[in-house]
């Protein structure tokens, strides 16, 4: 059975939001409660979680170029954030933060490999060929990114 793009991306989002509820419900009284210094992870949960689930809610609801719905789930939560009852600084850059992940694993998605988002080719060859692997996995990797470019 194959999942389209648009329910793994609803599927996604659901989860995210329904681990922010989880966190919310259980971590972040449990932090309170002992007086853990988390790096204020638990203030801002739902901060960092809400700009991939919305995310990918978008693109899974109006099918448009991800980094449209990255963009206006970013400036939307920004903007709520400015205007909002409370205004914290912790919460801006978390949500600047989950931003770059999400644009990060983005491109990992897109381009199926770190290493072909941020190496030109000759540092991976030269990677590939330091490791000393047998003959027949040179093959295959050498294949992979033959059909990757």
């Amino acid at each position: 059975m194959k999942i389209d793009k648009k329910r793994l991306a609803l599927l996604t989002s659901f989860f995210l939001v329904l681990l922010c509820v989880l966190l919310l419900k259980i971590y972040r009284p449990y932090i309170y409660r002992n007086q853990l210094f988390d790096f204020h992870f638990a203030d801002t949960i739902t901060s960092f979680l809400s700009v991939p689930a919305g995310s990918l809610l978008f693109w899974g609801v109006f099918q448009v170029k991800f980094i449209k719905c990255l963009t206006g789930s970013l400036l939307g939560f920004l903007i709520y954030e400015f205007i909002g009852l409370i205004f914290d600084w912790y919460d801006i850059v978390a949500l600047l933060l989950s931003g770059g992940i999400t644009y990060l694993a983005y491109i990992i998605y897109k381009k199926d490999d770190l290493l072909f988002a941020l190496l030109p080719t000759k540092y991976i060859r030269s990677w590939r060929e330091s490791l000393k692997l047998p003959e027949s996995i040179q093959v295959l990797i050498r294949y992979w990114t033959l059909q990757k470019r």
